[in-house]
């Protein structure tokens, strides 16, 4: 599992710390961190994912920067049959949904 957790100033040090906490707990195997606008490591971190992975991300607005953007990310990495989990919202695309 790989995710990409986002932090923009040193006052939120504090948060970033939670979050990867948050993906160590649930056995992430790498964790990415971007510290400014241009997202170097979300690009790296979608570089790398295959076939078969989990993109883990502590909370949607971690990820995406509006909800058009969050659901094409989303959209793609379905295409790529890479899987998707949000922890705060309980959000997994590898599971099948209830009543299924």
């Amino acid at each position: 599992m790989r995710e990409p957790a986002r932090s923009n100033t040193p006052i939120q040090q504090g948060r970033r710390d939670r979050q990867i906490k948050a993906l160590n707990a649930v056995s992430c195997r790498r964790t990415f961190a971007d510290k400014n606008d241009l997202r170097p490591e979300l690009r790296a971190c979608h570089a790398l994912l295959s076939r078969g992975d989990t993109l883990v991300v502590p909370a949607l607005d971690r990820y995406g920067r509006s909800l058009q953007d969050l659901v094409s990310m989303v959209a793609e990495l379905r295409e790529r049959g890479i899987g998707f989990q949000s922890l705060h919202e309980a959000l997994d695309t590898t599971t099948p949904p209830a009543g299924a």
